[in-house]
């Protein structure tokens, strides 16, 4: 899971590259995609005890 959060710094890379607005925008979803199909697989592997390991946690 934790995995998913090495996009990030992808996204303001982004904006410093040669390509269309349109195609910056496609690379911008797809990274995002990407960041949250990761964290997805993360939360699939991490079974059940990490299902009530995440909802066990408070929000501050």
């Amino acid at each position: 899971m934790a995995m998913s959060f090495l996009v990030y710094p992808a996204y303001p890379m982004i904006l410093f590259l040669s390509y269309s607005d349109r195609m910056k925008i496609g690379l911008a979803v797809l990274a995002s995609l990407l960041s949250w199909g990761v964290f997805g697989g993360g939360f699939y592997l991490a079974g059940r005890e990490g299902y009530d390991w995440l909802k066990g946690r408070k929000m501050r």
